[in-house]
This record gives structure tokens, sequence and C-alpha cells, in this order.
């Protein structure tokens, strides 16, 4: 078995878990354009399912196909406008791919999924992190994230969930 390695799954991490702010709500309108923008994206992944057409992002292109096998992350912003702007909020999509040679799909839920972990393999920038609920299918836990530079320190605290 090939062993993962943390460091490795730090884009993965930013790109699949939505961040709930603790402190701040969406205005209706914003709200209301999320959910058109999530409702959009799932019809696109379905029809990204039927047959004939290309399912994952790594292979619509052989080039980005061959730096991923090479061992490179490859990211990328999702549609020509990124962020896209909405009422009084703008919305980030990116889409990431990576190949961890041997490791199995169990082995990366495994090292994603240990939440409690975070704190000790992400620090200095995670400094609290904790499960909240979890089942089968769906986790929901929080992150103390600090930024530190020269002028200024700033610090967010969010639950998350993955599905």
């Amino acid at each position: 078995m090939t062993a993962i390695t943390w460091p490795s799954l730090i884009p993965f991490i930013a790109v699949l878990f939505p961040v709930t702010g603790k402190a701040a709500s969406l205005e209706p309108t914003t709200l209301k354009a999320w959910e058109a923008y999530i409702e959009s994206a799932n019809t696109q992944m379905e029809q990204r399912r039927s047959t004939g057409n290309v399912f994952l992002w790594v292979d619509e292109e052989s080039a980005r196909l061959a730096r991923v096998q090479a061992g490179e992350i490859v990211v990328s912003p999702v549609g020509p406008q990124n962020p896209k702007k909405v009422p009084s909020g703008l919305i980030h999509d990116w889409v990431g791919a990576a190949f961890i040679p041997g490791a199995t799909l169990k082995d990366v839920l495994q090292v994603m999924r240990d939440y409690g972990q975070y704190k000790d393999l992400y620090q200095p920038t995670v400094v609290e992190s904790k499960v909240i609920d979890t089942d089968e299918t769906k986790d929901h836990f929080s992150m103390l994230l600090i930024h530190k530079s020269t002028f200024l320190k700033t610090a967010f605290d969010g639950d998350f969930e993955s599905q």
C-alpha cells in the first residue's frame, strides 16, 4: 500500500469543503444566486455522466492528463469568469486533479476524513480542528485557521460540511 502524504491533500481540502461562516449570513439575493449556481453545476455534472462524454476533467485534455500522471497537481478556474459576480458576493469555482500511485479511494478518504488530525498536520495555519458529526456520506467538522503577516494577524473560524 502506498502512503498518502498530508501536504499533497491540502489543495483538495480547500476545494472540497464549502465553508459556512459563524459570524456572517448571506443576503437573500446572494443565497438565491448561490443555489442557482449549484443547481447549474449539478446539471452540468449529470450531463458529463451521459454516454459519450468524458466525466473526469483531467481526461478532457491529453496534456493535462500527462501533467497529472507525472506527479503535478493541476488546478484551474471553472468557466471563463472566476470569480463569478453575484448580488452582494462572488462565487469562486475551481477544479483540480492529482494522481497518487497505488492509492485507493478508501486510502484517500481515510486521510481526508481524519479531521481531528488537521491541527497537527497542517500547522501553523490550522490551529484547531475537530469532528462535529459524521456518517457514511456526510461529515461536519470545524477548523480555526490563522494567517500571520508582518503587520496583520487574521483568523477564520469555520464549520465545514463534506459530502
